[in-house]
Formats: structure tokens, sequence, C-alpha cells
């Protein structure tokens, strides 16, 4: 509830003056929620994961360059399902 996942069932939940309940979309850009796992992306290759996750924040990147930067261009069309969740 406190991420604006869930609805909230009872009582407010503010954060940084902003109720979840009335500006969910203004609480998920002030805070980052990493989800420990989900099978939406386990469907996806890295370079689409870093384009997915830019479009939650309304972002263009250059998802090959940000891969490149942490040594990972060479895993660009790994499935996610198929890396390390360490």
């Amino acid at each position: 509830m406190m991420e604006g996942l869930k609805p909230v069932t009872s009582g407010d939940v503010v954060f940084d003056g902003h109720h979840v309940g009335q500006e969910p979309r203004t609480v998920k850009h002030l805070i980052g929620v990493q989800l420990q796992a989900s099978s939406f992306f386990d469907g996806l290759n890295l370079k689409e994961l870093v384009d997915t996750f830019a479009s939650f924040y309304g972002r263009k990147v250059d998802a090959m360059n940000l891969l490149r930067q942490v040594q990972l261009e060479d895993k660009s069309k790994s499935m996610v399902k198929a890396l390390s969740r360490r």
C-alpha cells in the first residue's frame, strides 16, 4: 500500500506530504520500488528491460550505452531469466 501497488484499505499513507491514495503517480516518482520477482520481466532481454524501466519514469535512454558503461553490452540480448540474480 505504501508504494501505491495496492489500494489503501484504511487510514492514510502520506509520503513527503503526498497522499498515496490521491497522488499515486507522484509518490511513485519520488520513491523506487524493486520487486524481488516478477514473471513479466523474465520474457525480456536485458536491453528491453533497461528500456522498460526507463519508460516507467518517462525517460528515453541509450540502453546499449548504459550497458556498455557497466560492462554488460555482451549480455544485451540475454533473457532476464537467464541472468544471475546475485
